[in-house]
């Protein structure tokens, strides 16, 4: 291996949370763009939204956190100028709605691990099979994060991400 390339994944393993940030604000401006609607892979179609927390974060200036919590966060006026500002999702919760099952949890963009879920509920007449059931919900959320980090990874690294980063500006700008 080229050691410009060892030193590129070196670089990468040190400072990986730069890709959990740009993931978190690309998922924000994407799900907004399709009105939140998201196909999730072999299943129906679901609804996603940032639910009831974002947090934006920068390395500088004179204030370095928006925190916004409680009802719909991600729409504030104030968390798109954060984005204007350069800040980055950091952390955010989640609200998947799938016909009547609903899903929560929440990630931060360090580590892109899935928090405080809290799988749909499962009904009575599926109490034998209480535990299937309950694997399929967690394996439908493992394959909605999946499929759309391998999204925002292949477009990250192609060379029309520039046009994404711009209209992901446009889209924080019209708030």
């Amino acid at each position: 291996m080229k050691p410009e390339t060892l030193e590129r994944i070196k670089f990468l393993q040190n400072n990986r949370t730069f890709l959990g940030r740009e993931f978190l604000t690309w998922l924000w401006y994407w799900l907004e763009s399709r009105n939140n609607v998201v196909d999730v892979p072999g299943e129906r179609s679901c609804y996603l939204y940032i639910n009831d927390k974002i947090v934006l974060s920068s390395a500088s200036g004179p204030v370095r956190e928006h925190s916004m919590k409680g009802g719909t966060p991600a729409m504030a006026m104030e968390a798109k100028q954060a984005v204007l500002g350069g800040k980055l999702v950091t952390e955010a919760n989640f609200l998947m709605k799938q016909d009547k099952a609903q899903w929560t949890w929440s990630m931060k963009s360090d580590d892109l691990v899935l928090r405080n879920v809290r799988l749909p509920a499962v009904a009575a007449e599926e109490a034998e099979r209480y535990l299937g059931a309950r694997l399929a919900h967690i394996e439908t959320l493992k394959d909605l994060n999946n499929h759309l980090f391998q999204q925002f990874c292949a477009l990250r690294f192609s060379k029309g991400f520039r046009t994404v980063h711009n209209q992901i500006t446009t889209w924080a700008a019209d708030a």
